[in-house]
């Protein structure tokens, strides 16, 4: 959580169980999310974490490299993809020490190692590499986590104004306990205490990530520039919880294209395409004393393509005063293919316009945005059904946002 300290209306917060994952929340949206990220699409050197279905983790990104956060909304956030907060947008720390290694202990038996690499190249290469271990018991038991995380990333310039970046991260979680919840009268007699089922049924995860990118960025006419980056992701998560034993393999991939002309004294302008796949190959159990039980209550191979075109306007009214308006438009198609019952498939699509003002006086920024977002369901909640039956949820839709901001960003310089 110390990661987005000082940035107004955003909370990250580990929930204190190290199998949920941390919650994101901007503005108080992304609450409802009970593991992992919603409502946020996050970017880690512009890499997108999101999935085609605005699921987001945050399993592979370093805090100890983090060297800028920003969080964008209302227009700027138009370029990428559903989500009602707006984009978290975490960038690590390029400059440095050529060799960096830290290690640390702590409490309830923290242990963890960073050692990050940045080779000299010359002057057309940056390259950072990095690895980390953490070991931690935790406060209560069952809630215990190893976890080994490694990246790199590169910057080529291939000169007459091009760029050539490349991002790849990894991360690797064999045990990733969940002491589960417990009431605020059990909390207040024990705090370390812990639900019986959470140990029986040994409820905890282990997982194994990967994310690769690639990303040119050239001329193309005029003083305009056109970026184009590919990315692919994988994951195999084991998660055996209350009363389920959850297997799942998922391959993801992204390819989006922007041509855009920043704005300086003259009219501003970007329009770009979008498409987002993603496959889940899910198997679920009974809950067997930790272990794969023999009954099958779910096994289906969920698949979601999100389509998406998007434009951002930008006009200098005064030497002070900015006017920007951009839309995007998303249709995504889910399909689930259970074992047992026949396809199912659904289609959701949306429209999502945005306004934004901003006024600059010396020192200061006054702004005022108001803008929609869709936040698509992911395949997870629409799996979900009262019935318990294979297939989607059909009485789930998507969750429409519209909302208004006003505000004032300034700076100081330090003292000294």
């Amino acid at each position: 959580d110390a990661v987005g300290r000082g940035l107004p209306g955003l909370w990250i917060s580990d929930r204190g169980n190290p199998s949920t994952g941390e919650r994101v929340l901007v503005r108080g949206l992304g609450w409802r999310a009970a593991f992992g990220v919603r409502g946020t699409h996050v970017l880690l050197d512009g890499v997108p974490l999101t999935l085609a279905d605005g699921q987001g983790q945050l399993n592979v990104i370093e805090p100890a490299l983090v060297d800028r956060v920003e969080v964008l909304r209302g227009p700027a956030s138009t370029f990428w993809g559903s989500g009602s907060a707006g984009v978290l947008a975490v960038s690590t720390a390029q400059s440095g020490p050529r060799v960096q290694a830290r290690a640390l202990g702590g409490a309830y038996g923290l242990a963890k190692g960073e050692l990050a690499v940045r080779p000299d190249l010359g002057d057309r290469a940056r390259v950072l590499a990095w690895g980390s271990a953490t070991g931690q018991r935790g406060f209560r038991e069952q809630a215990s986590v190893e976890a080994y995380r490694g990246g790199a990333t590169a910057t080529v310039d291939l000169g007459a104004g091009q760029t050539l970046g490349l991002v790849g991260l990894g991360t690797f979680v064999p045990r990733a306990e969940s002491p589960g919840g417990i009431t605020a009268d059990q909390a207040a007699a024990d705090p370390r205490q812990v639900r019986d089922l959470s140990i029986s049924q040994d409820a905890r995860k282990r997982l194994a990530q990967g994310h690769l990118a690639v990303s040119y960025d050239r001329p193309a006419f005029g003083d305009a520039r056109v970026r184009i980056t590919a990315n692919a992701a994988g994951r195999t998560l084991d998660n055996p919880i209350i009363p389920r034993y959850i297997t799942l393999d998922r391959v993801s991939g992204s390819l989006r294209a922007v041509v855009e002309r920043a704005p300086a004294d003259a009219l501003g302008w970007a329009v770009g395409v979008e498409s987002e796949g993603q496959r889940d190959d899910r198997l679920e159990r009974d809950n067997d004393g930790g272990q794969p039980g023999p009954a099958v209550l779910t096994d289906q191979v969920e698949t979601v393509l999100a389509n998406a075109a998007f434009g951002q306007l930008t006009v200098p009214l005064s030497a002070a005063l900015t006017a920007t308006a951009a839309a995007r438009v998303d249709v995504l198609r889910y399909r689930a293919d259970p074992a047992d019952a026949p396809a199912e498939a659904q289609t959701l699509s949306a429209l999502s316009p945005s306004v934004g003002l901003s006024y600059r006086t010396r020192g200061a920024t006054l702004y005022a945005n108001a803008a929609g977002a869709l936040d698509a369901p992911t395949t997870t909640e629409l799996g979900n059904r009262a019935d318990g039956a294979s297939g989607f949820n059909p009485d789930l839709g998507p969750e429409r946002t519209w909302g208004g901001e006003v505000g004032v960003r300034a700076s100081r310089a330090a003292a000294g």
